[in-house]
């Protein structure tokens, strides 16, 4: 139709984010930013209610979130930060501080 198309950095399908050289780093951004929230949310309904209802609450929105597309881009080579955002939100599960170990709540 004589129309020019204009090339995209990136693009979201079903929800996962694919650059132009199908790295994951523009994905992982954006869960962390979603994860981030999630964690903060946990945060604030752990000092209001008990261990079992903000561990629902980490099910329901956080590892819901976390889980989506991760065979997809669970391999690459940036996700600590995910992992980072994960344990801040174990932690207030459980009202852990910084240096306390979080080996057994990951069992």
């Amino acid at each position: 139709n004589g129309e020019t198309l204009e090339i995209e950095n990136s693009t979201v399908f079903l929800g996962v984010t694919l650059d132009c050289k199908l790295q994951w780093g523009t994905h992982i951004e954006s869960l962390a930013s979603k994860l981030s929230s999630a964690a903060y949310a946990i945060r604030k309904i752990r000092q209001l209610t008990d261990v079992e209802t903000a561990r629902l609450v980490y099910f329901a929105y956080f590892h819901s979130i976390m889980s989506y597309g991760i065979l997809l881009w669970g391999k690459a080579a940036d996700i600590e930060s995910i992992f980072i955002l994960q344990k801040r939100a174990v932690r207030s599960i459980y009202k852990l501080g910084s240096r306390e170990s979080l080996r057994e709540k990951f069992k």
